[in-house]
């Protein structure tokens, strides 16, 4: 009995050194995936970007304060 599971362990440690696995299924290597690089907009882009909204949002509010000024004196 102690000469089988002498022989077990050694072949275990045999299997262990030489990456062998006992599982069911073979594992297959999954191919490399190629790298995606996502691009992140320039800082410039981005700033004139925001620049745009910001005079659009300075338009808007100066029409809707001119329409609200113009209202009343119409009257």
């Amino acid at each position: 009995m102690k000469k089988i599971l002498s022989i077990l362990v050694a072949m275990l440690f045999a299997c262990s050194l030489t990456g062998s696995s006992f599982a069911a299924e073979q594992a297959v290597p999954v191919p490399e995936q190629p790298k995606i690089e996502e691009k992140a907009p320039a800082a410039d882009e981005v700033k004139e970007k925001v620049e745009k909204k910001v005079e659009q949002k300075v338009e808007q509010a100066t029409e809707t304060k001119q329409e609200a000024e113009q209202v009343p004196a119409a009257k």
